[in-house]
């Protein structure tokens, strides 16, 4: 590879064997933006910390025992507490966001008010673990906290331990605690948040470390490997595998365990990493590779197989493009790729593995359906259907849509496009493929159109409006044939192209034995439309044996009356 350009990349065609025109090659690239930062030991305590006052001093009442009285509230740590038999914590602070991080202890009289708003409810579960608690109904600013509770009796308890508050995402600390460094290491961060996925460079330090990933939210899968010394490809999934567990990219084994050390679930700031195993060693250089899901473009996650063909479906909530899966229970099972570019169609089988100097195979056995809003596992291949086996993966959009905002600048207007949905108001003028809109949002892009929409310049009025179908023959299909039970119809109206929708109409069952070509439940008894009004038409087809599909049959709007 010779040089990264604005739309891909160069590369050498003198390389023996990897790289030459005797070879057919695939290539997966994910864009960490534009500018790399430095994020130097304790850069960011000031935005994860609030120590502009002696918080613990606002405090009166009486508390169980020293060690649970309020500068434990204030300490910077969650695992310390204030159990308070009475006490107030009065103060002026100005919020959008309160989180409290405690739990409760018994069923007797212990409560707590903020603002005295009673919120003993919005702490959880009698006997819970501690966690965090977003606090609502509560109106800005907090001018006073206040807990109560009997105490113990015997061995029973009838407190609320209170470990933390929160404010804006900012954890209160008394001023003049000493904070640990966060980071507790220096690192070089290329962070690309739209996206969810950074680039991080850092210097072992040989201990349990943070270190800054810069995307805004905690990732949920990252890959470390050493380049400066021979190291595995670490994978660390914490929150859906385990703080003690990894998984090897370069290799077949189930999750395997750090040993004594443990890593913390990832912040929105930082990841854990540890001295084990050939990660984080004192002085050598790595890669730390970060994917953060973002909702309509990727997908983390795990399921379990069931050794069916009828196997698990999996929700991404796009069309995955990309989709890499690895068995995390059970050893000897390959990390497999599968992407829409070498397989477009349906069963998914053309398969390459991360951790294997194999080319591509065609391995049906171990086969997907990728569907409009995730996958169906098909294969019975303990690689992606055990029975009973856990799986992680990470799924990536064929056509995103959390994209950010672009600017069309043809034609006498500048229209800003949202990637969510496409509406126009008016079409003023059509000229060949060109559009001119009035009141226009959506992904207008060259060459695209509003799937299953129509928006007529001068929509008929409801008495003009008529209902058909039409048979468009049936594709070839590979993969397991559906029994059709049903087939729903539903007509919705809304006041905008995009809704909300409101029920108008549906019927079950029509046309269910045989095509019905040109008619439609309302083909005949047309229901009572009003003018100017948006309406869409939904049709949903359910099996015996495969998952129900619904998609838009039309959308359109009615005119003046």
């Amino acid at each position: 590879l010779t040089a990264f350009t604005s739309d891909g990349f160069t590369l050498n065609d003198t390389g023996f064997y990897y790289i030459n025109s005797a070879n057919t090659m695939v290539a997966w690239a994910w864009n960490a933006g534009d500018t790399t930062e430095t994020i130097a030991a304790g850069d960011l305590n000031s935005s994860l910390y609030d120590q502009s006052q002696t918080w613990s001093s606002q405090v009166t009442g009486s508390f169980y025992a020293s060690s649970y009285d309020q500068t434990e509230i204030f300490d910077g740590s969650l695992t310390t507490q204030g159990q308070s038999t009475g006490a107030t914590w009065t103060t002026n602070v100005p919020f959008t966001t309160l989180r409290i991080y405690g739990k409760i202890f018994g069923a007797g009289s212990r409560s707590i008010s903020v603002n005295g708003v009673d919120i003993t409810s919005q702490m959880g579960a009698n006997g819970a673990a501690p966690q965090w608690h977003t606090i609502t109904g509560v109106t800005s600013p907090i001018t006073s906290i206040q807990w109560n509770g009997g105490g113990y009796s015997g061995a029973a308890p009838d407190l609320i331990g209170i470990h933390g508050i929160e404010v804006d995402g900012k954890l209160l600390v008394d001023s003049g605690v000493s904070l640990a460094a966060v980071p507790s290491i220096n690192s070089v961060v290329k962070a690309n948040p739209t996206a969810g996925f950074s680039i991080v460079k850092y210097t072992g330090d040989g201990s349990q470390s943070r270190v800054a990933h810069g995307l805004g939210k905690a990732p949920e899968l990252v890959i470390t490997k050493a380049t400066s010394a021979s190291s595995r490809w670490a994978v660390q999934m914490p929150t859906i595998i385990g703080g003690n567990y990894y998984l090897e990219l370069n290799g077949s084994s189930g999750k395997q365990s750090w040993g004594s050390q443990s890593f913390n679930d990832p912040t929105s700031t930082t990841f854990d990493t540890v001295y084990a195993n050939g990660v984080n060693e004192s002085g050598v250089e790595y890669v730390a590779y970060c994917f953060a899901p973002v909702e309509g473009y990727s997908s983390i996650g795990s399921f379990t197989g069931n050794g069916s063909a009828d196997g698990p479906f999996v929700y991404t909530g796009f069309k995955p493009r990309w989709i890499m899966w690895k068995s995390s229970s059970n050893s000897g099972e390959h990390w497999h790729i599968l992407d829409t570019e070498r397989d477009p169609h349906n069963l998914a089988s053309e398969t390459v593995y991360a951790n294997l100097a194999n080319s591509e195979s065609t391995f049906d056995d171990a086969g997907i359906d990728i569907l409009s809003n995730g996958f169906k596992v098909r294969g019975t291949n303990a690689g992606v259907n055990g029975n009973g086996y856990t799986y992680i993966y990470m799924a990536f959009a064929e056509n995103p849509v959390n994209t950010p905002l672009e600017v069309d600048t043809s034609g006498d207007t500048q229209v800003s496009l949202d990637p969510l949905a496409a509406i126009a108001t008016e079409i003023v003028e059509t000229d060949g493929t060109t559009m001119y809109l009035n009141g226009a949002t959506g992904p207008w892009r060259t060459g695209l159109s509003i799937e299953g929409s129509q928006i007529n310049a001068d929509p008929p009025g409801p008495s003009e409006i008529t209902f058909t179908s039409q048979n468009q023959g049936t594709p070839a299909f590979s993969g397991v044939d559906a029994t059709l039970a049903s087939r729903t119809w539903t007509l919705e109206s809304g006041t905008t192209a995009t809704g909300p929708w409101t029920l108008v109409d549906t019927y079950s069952d029509f046309g269910v034995l045989n095509t019905q070509t040109g008619a439609t439940p309302w083909t005949e008894n047309k229901p009572t439309l009003q003018p100017n009004t948006y309406y869409r038409i939904k049709v949903q087809y359910n099996s015996t044996n495969a998952e129900s599909v619904e998609s838009v049959y039309n959308t359109f709007k009615t005119g003046d009356a």
